[in-house]
């Protein structure tokens, strides 16, 4: 009697497979790192730029609030960012700009903040504008 034929793998084949699937799960973890890496980097920018949206629509509150003979850019000079907003921002910049309005006798009053990003470049600044008009005093 003859015994049955068996099939033979070609020695090293078990090796050959497992190192395929070795170089294709290294593939797909250093994929999935790089975009975690990039998703991280563009939190950590929302975060930024959120933070700026708060600090230049809190300054433009306390701005809105001052009486109309302070608002020229001489006397807003004197704020300051935050101290959350510094410590937030890499290197920010604050400028604050009233320009008055001839036509309506009003003023344009915009506060623009930037800031140092990852590549050491200036982020596009973020700019919130108001516009403010004198309230007419009761007559004595």
């Amino acid at each position: 009697m003859t015994e049955p034929r068996r099939k033979s793998r070609p020695r090293g084949t078990i090796t050959h497979e497992a190192t395929m699937a070795i170089v294709m799960a290294t593939a797909v973890i250093a994929g999935t790192a790089q975009i975690l890496a990039v998703i991280s980097h563009q939190r950590r920018d929302l975060d930024r730029r959120s933070t700026a949206i708060r600090e230049a629509g809190n300054l433009l509150e306390e701005i809105a609030a001052r009486p109309w003979s302070e608002l020229t850019e001489e006397k807003l000079s004197a704020l300051a960012l935050s101290d959350e907003c510094r410590a937030v921002l890499r290197e920010p910049r604050l400028r604050i700009a009233v320009d008055p309005e001839p036509e309506t006798a009003g003023k344009h009053i915009s506060v623009e903040i930037d800031w140092l990003t990852g590549q050491d470049q200036r982020a596009l600044p973020l700019r919130l504008a108001a516009w403010r008009y004198p309230t007419e005093e009761p007559a004595p």
